[in-house]
C-alpha cells in the first residue's frame, strides 16, 4: 500500500478509522521504535511474550511461526502498543532492504489488553 496517498478518511477505511479512534478512546497509543534501539527494549517484550503463551497454555513454535527469540527480535524495528505510558503489546516488522516494503512479524501482547488491541 503506497502510504503517502494513505488517509483514513472516506467510507472505505470507516473500519480501520472506528478501530483506531476506539483504541484512542481507551488510552492507547503505538510507538515503533528503531532496531538500533529495540535491545533496550528486550526485558519487557519478553515478559510480554512469556504473558501471551501462558494466558494461551502454549510454548514457543519456532517451527512453524513466528517465534520470540532476543537475537531474532533485537534485529528489527518494532511497534509498541502502550496505555497509560506502560508497553501492553507489541509487533516486530520486517522491512525490506530497500525499505519499501514493511510486515507485521511478531505479535504479542498482555491478556487481557484492551478489545482491538491487536488490530490497532
Amino acid at each position: 500500500m503506497p502510504l503517502a496517498d494513505f488517509s483514513l478518511k472516506g467510507s472505505k477505511r470507516a473500519n480501520l478509522r472506528h478501530g483506531c479512534s476506539r483504541a484512542e478512546r481507551q488510552g492507547l497509543k503505538v510507538e515503533v521504535i528503531p532496531a538500533e534501539q529495540t535491545r533496550d527494549y528486550i526485558p519487557v517484550l519478553q515478559s510480554i511474550s512469556d504473558a501471551w503463551l501462558k494466558g494461551l497454555n502454549l510454548k514457543e513454535k519456532g517451527f512453524s511461526l513466528g517465534a520470540f527469540s532476543t537475537e531474532y527480535v533485537a534485529q528489527q524495528p518494532v511497534a509498541l502498543v502502550k496505555h497509560d505510558e506502560k508497553i501492553i503489546a507489541f509487533a516486530s516488522l520486517l522491512i525490506t532492504e530497500t525499505k519499501e516494503q514493511v510486515s507485521v512479524d511478531l505479535m504479542r501482547y498482555i491478556p487481557g489488553s484492551a478489545p482491538g488491541t491487536m488490530e490497532y
